[in-house]
């Protein structure tokens, strides 16, 4: 957080000034205070002592701290180019000047973790520009006006989304009178007792005041964020109750309710080993003094490291943890207990533990983790909606439960009766970092009382109860766009019933085309994706250029290729592998879901169009998946009889197989004309 030193200001001439000399007048009590240095009477810049202590250079040059930032009245850029100044620079102080050289102040960025969780907070609220209510149940409810004492980068930035949300705020301060005049205005007739009092530099304002007493002026940031969590939590665990989604709450308590053994009672004060904080040696002695050397930072930042490379962390489209590959889905979302943040390995998480003693009961479910933190509401909403849930899956919840919302929340697993049985340490320096012991009890005690009889007797056939609202980040969304632009015919127009095929064509058949031209009957326009990753054994230029040619004369079909987001290795691998995993369970959600969020909608696609498939396990799975989850999204799916001939379904893998042979006659007979002279020209390429 970039703030603004208030100190007392002494100057020297630059000439004057040795290491010496500055050590002789920081010591003399002037520690917190600021050296400016001038030379021929112009500013040269500012010395610190903590710039003096951390340089060890006897050239004043090397001490002297000289970037400076020229101020204009009312520069809502400001924090934000400091931020950028502080980022690309080691110094630790920078001058703001006005127009005619006036220093006006000193400015430096406490960026110590104290702030981590609020910053979180800060951006979601930022992020999310709706008018919606700021204090309510737990954080100053009722508030009708908020008065900011004194200036710094999170007063300003609160003070804008307050104004966004329409609250009345009222800044004091000196600062504030320089730097933003136009944001000064007052408020007249509420009463005190209905204004919330922000002190934004802390209550002391000595100098440079501790980060811990400013923390403890926005710690209700945080509260604000991990209240939405839990209303989140509250009101989606109604929402999939009303659509018929099973699902569980969770709430680990914010402290245990009594301590068991001293090491849990000392680590409750924040040494861990997830985050360390060995102060010295002397701290590290105290600690080893009460429970001996049990923890290894080194050790367990190689145990962390190896962790991480675990192939069950999945980053594609969306960032998950999958703890087996079974149908049915036992879905996990919460924050750093479900990432394995507090376990030495994925196998000792709580999603590994409960993975494990489901699969005792049952081979038909799996456990997938969900990562959100706390503070992230945002972003939790986002992995709820995002979740593709049918009749079988299991949603389970975990928050985390605070002293002002135990009275609002619905506990459906009573983790606090669980926690209440423990005899020895479960957890590291809170409930919700659970050890590897506490994460096998308490999956040993959910899965008994709780998930036992959820599992029992799946359908076979289950219904999908909800479609996932998938939502890329920035960068991706932009490149989808891009390609969406890229492939949009020219004839499209509004009104118009518009169609889709997905075909990989390797190579192109009559079936192909048969299925091209039936489908193209029902449509005012059909797109055909040809799949574009080159991992079949005709290239997709190849490929691509066959189907546009054999098309060229139907003028209400445009052959386009399908980019990384429809069916491609990103969306869904194991297409691409379906000949050695005939038999594996194909998860098209993704693809789907980025085809009915994004794909479906902006082209204006209301029907895909599939061949039968009564051969290949994976896409058999695909079109069964596809009937299932696209009319959620408003896409009707239609299932077209594959072309026969001679009592045999046409089929690009029977071309293959006549082509290894150098049977060119059969081929001939089952290839569109043009695609015959490309195998009869590029054989011996293919035989091998």
């Amino acid at each position: 957080m970039i703030r603004l030193i208030d100190c007392d200001v002494f100057s020297a001439d630059k000439t004057d000034i040795t290491r010496g000399k500055l050590f002789t007048f920081f010591l003399n009590g002037h520690i917190k205070d600021l050296m400016v240095v001038y030379s021929d009477g112009l500013y040269e810049g500012v010395i610190s002592y903590k710039k003096l202590l951390n340089t060890s250079s006897e050239s004043v040059d090397d001490i002297i701290e000289k970037r400076k930032y020229i101020c204009e009245q009312d520069d809502y850029n400001l924090f934000a180019n400091l931020k950028e100044m502080f980022k690309n620079a080691e110094d630790s102080l920078i001058t703001l000047m006005d127009k005619d050289g006036q220093i006006l102040y000193f400015a430096y960025d406490d960026d110590t973790s104290a702030y981590y969780d609020i910053e979180l907070v800060m951006k979601e609220l930022e992020n999310n520009k709706s008018e919606e209510e700021i204090f309510d149940e737990g954080v100053f409810e009722g508030a009708a006006m908020v008065r900011m004492q004194d200036l710094n980068e999170y007063a300003f930035r609160f003070y804008n989304i307050l104004k966004i949300r329409k609250i009345p705020v009222e800044v004091h301060g000196e600062a504030w009178g320089v730097l933003f005049p136009k944001m000064c205005e007052k408020y007249q007739n509420i009463p005190n007792s209905n204004v919330f009092k922000i002190y934004a530099d802390g209550v002391s304002r000595t100098g440079l005041s501790e980060s811990s007493d400013v923390r403890n002026q926005w710690i209700f940031i945080s509260e604000i964020g991990q209240r939405k969590h839990n209303k989140l939590t509250e009101i989606y665990r109604k929402k999939f109750e009303k659509k018929g989604i099973k699902c569980l709450t969770a709430y680990f308590p914010h402290r245990a309710g009594g301590y068991n053994t001293i090491e849990e009672l000392y680590r409750e004060k924040r040494i861990c080993i997830d985050m360390p904080k060995w102060n010295g040696a002397h701290v590290k002695e105290q600690i080893e003094s009460v429970y001996g050397r049990k923890i290894d930072e080194t050790e367990w930042k190689k145990l962390a490291t190896e962790r991480n490379k675990d192939a069950r962390y999945v980053y594609d489209i969306e960032s998950k943890i999958c703890f087996g590959t079974a149908k049915n889905k036992v879905y996990m979302i919460g924050p750093c207990i479900v990432q394995g943040a507090t376990a030495a390995s994925l196998d000792e998480s709580l999603g590994g533990c409960l993975n494990g003693e489901i699969r005792r009961l049952s081979d038909e479910y799996a456990v997938e983790g969900r990562t959100c933190g706390l503070y992230s509401f945002a972003e939790y909403e986002k992995i709820l909606k995002s979740l593709t849930v049918t009749e079988n899956d299991i949603i389970i919840l975990i928050d985390r439960l605070n002293s002002w919302n135990k009275q609002n929340v619905t506990k459906d697993v009573l983790i606090d009766d669980i926690l209440a049985q423990r005899k020895c340490d479960w957890f590291y320096d809170m409930p919700l970092h659970t050890n590897y012991v506490g994460n096998r009890e308490i999956s040993r005690s959910v899965c008994r009382d709780y998930l036992a009889q959820m599992i029992k007797n799946p359908k076979k056939k289950p219904q999908y109860l909800q479609a996932g609202q998938l939502k890329l980040e920035k960068d991706a969304e932009q490149t989808l766009n891009a390609y969406i632009e890229q492939i949009r015919s020219k004839i499209a127009k509004d009104g118009m019933k518009i169609g889709s095929i997905v075909m990989n064509c390797n190579p192109m058949t009559n079936g192909h085309l048969y299925l091209i031209d039936t489908a193209r009957k029902m449509v005012d326009l059909l797109y055909i994706f040809i799949v574009e990753e080159d991992k079949s054994d005709f290239k997709f230029r190849d490929r691509l250029t066959l189907v546009k040619n054999e098309t060229s004369q139907m003028e209400n079909v445009a052959v386009v290729p399908s980019g990384k987001y429809v069916l491609s290795f990103m969306t869904m691998p194991l297409y691409f592998h379906k000949q050695e995993k005939r038999q594996a369970l194909l998860d098209a959600s993704n693809d789907l879901r980025l085809f009915g969020n994004y794909i479906a909608p902006e082209l204006g696609i209301t029907m895909r169009f599939v061949g039968e498939e009564p051969i290949d396990m994976v896409t058999r799975q695909y079109n069964e998946a596809m009937k299932n989850m696209l009319p959620m999204y408003g896409v009707s799916v239609t299932e077209i009889p594959r072309l026969q001939q001679d009592g045999k379904i046409v089929s690009a893998s029977m071309v293959r197989d006549y082509l290894k042979e150098g049977n060119m006659e059969q081929i001939k007979n089952i290839v569109p004309q043009g695609v015959y002279e490309y195998l009869c020209k590029n054989a011996d390429s293919y035989r091998k």
